[in-house]
């Protein structure tokens, strides 16, 4: 994966691997520079306690990689908090985007996850009505 990782540096911002399961051991991992790691988490079962502790595990493994650990399809609140303790810096899923309403980048909070959902901001106009004419 090194190789691999080095031959895209040069052309993109970041490179970031994609692990397929909490399981999966990341030793080898450490020498390639990578930006961060992600774990797609929607396989977790929101009630089993070893999904969390499969979190913070792969969490603490994961930092030895990279800072910027990305978890997604994140199905419950239980599961979204149990990612975010566990040291995980990007979080979506379907917990997080009924806080939020749209999806959209933003500074999140766990007490987020425990108000009502947020409001989409209405729209700015940006240009006059009449630069895209109805058919």
């Amino acid at each position: 994966m090194a190789e691999t990782v080095a031959a895209l540096r040069p052309h993109c911002r970041a490179v970031l691997a994609r692990a397929s399961s909490p399981l999966v051991r990341l030793g080898h991992w450490r020498q390639c520079r990578l930006s961060g790691v992600t774990l797609d988490c929607s396989r977790l079962a929101p009630d089993d306690p070893r999904s969390m502790q499969r979190l913070t595990a792969f969490a603490e493994e994961a930092n030895a990689v990279s800072r910027t650990l990305v978890g997604y399809g994140l199905a419950s609140r239980s599961l979204t908090l149990a990612a975010w303790a566990a040291g995980f810096t990007h979080l979506s899923g379907a917990a997080v985007q009924q806080t939020q309403g749209r999806p959209r980048a933003m500074r999140w909070e766990p007490t987020d996850l425990y108000r009502p959902s947020r409001p989409d901001p209405a729209p700015t106009p940006s240009a006059p009505s009449d630069r895209y004419p109805s058919a």
